[in-house]
């Protein structure tokens, strides 16, 4: 047993599974393809259940081990499943898009949208900068009605 399940490894530990294509037909690896399981410098092949004592083992005992706890290896590809999901949700993005400026309800809304976008900046554009000037400048809006006199 490799694993007991009951401890976690130490920080910074490293696994290593190496596999390596045989180029003689050896009766030890019917697949033609053997592994060597490698942990923080100690080989742990010989204690995988099925494995002899030598340093590599047949690549089957391994996918037996590990598609226990595994995915189903045969379902493809995963980056080009996210692919097709990211490509899925653009192309659903653009045709709401499409199906928007196609009809002049949604071009006005949009217009409608931007005019507003524009007022809504220039106003607190305005707010922002006379709010700025006026404690730049000390400036208030009250006259003080000593500075009015004509004396």
């Amino acid at each position: 047993q490799v694993w007991s399940g009951k401890e976690w490894s130490p920080y910074a530990s490293m696994l290593q599974i190496e596999i390596h294509k045989l180029l003689d037909n050896d009766e030890r690896y019917p697949s033609g393809y053997a592994f060597r399981l490698i942990y923080n410098g100690n080989v742990l092949t010989s204690k995988m259940d099925e494995c002899s004592a030598a340093d590599l083992c047949d690549v089957q005992v391994l996918v037996k081990q590990v598609m226990s706890f595994a995915s189903n290896y045969e379902d493809g590809n995963c980056a080009a499943k996210v692919q097709t999901a990211k490509e899925s949700k653009i192309g659903e993005m653009k045709d709401v898009t499409v199906n928007l400026f196609s009809t002049p309800v949604g071009v006005t809304m949009v217009l409608l949208l931007v005019v507003v976008s524009m007022a809504l900046g220039s106003v607190t554009t305005c707010f922002i900068i006379r709010r700025r000037l006026r404690k730049e400048y000390n400036y208030t809006d009250t006259l003080a009605l000593a500075d009015l006199s004509m004396s």
